[in-house]
């Protein structure tokens, strides 16, 4: 939990409670949930980055195959998913956490999941955009 505050602080949150008790936080305007299963993986958080809801409805397939990803995503990869609750995409990044990992090391592997989910965030408008440009 000191390590949460100590990065809840680096990343400038005013809650620096909030991610070590509900696991909850935004960074540049991302939503990201950081589950940690000290039983499963001491050394590891699941971070599950909020990409929106997804645009094509028609896609049923392609939101099946995504939340099987959701459910499936293998330690140190990162894989976009489909919550199956929410129906938003996710970018869904498993981060190393060490004994040594420092608060400054996790903020800023917290800010890149953020910048990269923010990325996908933009590519999949645009991509949107220009397929209703086509039609």
């Amino acid at each position: 939990l000191e390590l949460c505050r100590h990065a809840s602080q680096a990343l400038g949150l005013i809650d620096i409670d909030r991610l070590g008790r509900h696991g909850r936080l935004a960074i540049d305007g991302v939503e990201v949930v950081v589950y940690f299963d000290e039983a499963i993986a001491p050394d590891h958080v699941r971070c599950f980055a909020d990409l929106g809801p997804l645009m094509d409805e028609d896609a049923g397939p392609l939101r099946r195959l995504l939340s099987f990803n959701l459910f499936s995503a293998g330690p140190a990869s990162g894989v976009c998913a489909l919550d199956p609750v929410s129906g938003h995409g996710l970018l869904v990044v498993t981060l190393w956490v060490g004994v040594d990992t420092t608060a400054e090391q996790l903020a800023d592997a917290l800010r890149s999941v953020a910048r990269q989910a923010s990325a996908l965030r933009e590519s999949l408008s645009q991509q949107s955009a220009s397929m209703g440009e086509a039609a």
